[in-house]
């Protein structure tokens, strides 16, 4: 292995959680529309449902006036292929001027919208490092681990090569993704996204959150 290659290998394997926490493209807020050019970006949601604040990642598919359409990837839970549900995001303002015509019972008010610039957005069935069940997770891919026809485990950030491997998740020993969670400033006592990073294993199925 040459120095070069040496260094770009060196550069993947750094945690590279601190470096990408700000690197958001289109950053949501309380009077922000849709921007046809989101279309295709991995999201994240923070919005309001009967009052409670929630979270969502998931992929921008297009826009609805003043609001995001997203598809989010579930119901994985019996081990059967997911089901990709889609969903409404509305500005604050817009959502409470229009609720009465907005006949989607998937429309949501958000408060903050967080949006990557990447369409690596896929969705999982397994345990999140740290969990005690399995469960279906959506996030934006990183890395992966798997074993090879040599048998021997090896490490990878080819996105498209991760995707192959949907046909044998059985072969898939990690995935290094990042997603939004909910944080909350003491200081402001208010609620915002956070981007971390994340693995997930014991991997039982898995996909790329479709464009349409």
């Amino acid at each position: 292995m040459d120095n070069l290659t040496k260094d770009i290998f060196d550069e993947l394997a750094q945690d590279i959680s601190d470096d990408t926490q700000d690197l958001i493209v289109g950053k949501g807020s309380y009077t922000s529309t849709c921007n046809n050019l989101d279309y295709g970006k991995a999201v994240g949601v923070l919005y309001q449902q009967k009052g409670d604040i929630k979270i969502h990642n998931g992929r921008i598919i297009g826009c609805d006036g003043a609001g995001y359409i997203v598809k989010h990837c579930s119901n994985a839970s019996k081990g059967y292929p997911f089901k990709f549900d889609t969903f409404y995001f509305y500005n604050e303002n817009y959502f409470n001027d229009h609720k009465n015509k907005i006949n989607k019972s998937n429309a949501y008010a958000f408060v903050n919208i967080g949006i990557r610039d990447t369409q690596k957005a896929f969705c999982y069935y397994g345990r999140r490092e740290g969990a005690n069940k399995f469960d279906t997770h959506n996030g934006v891919f990183h890395s992966f681990k798997y074993i090879n026809d040599a048998k021997k485990l090896v490490t990878s950030t080819n996105y498209d090569l991760f995707l192959s491997y949907r046909y044998k998740p059985s072969a898939v020993q990690e995935i290094v993704y990042y997603h939004y969670v909910e944080g909350y400033d003491s200081k402001t006592h208010k609620t915002f996204l956070q981007y971390e990073k994340a693995k997930a294993i014991k991997i039982q199925h898995f996909g790329e959150i479709p464009f349409k």
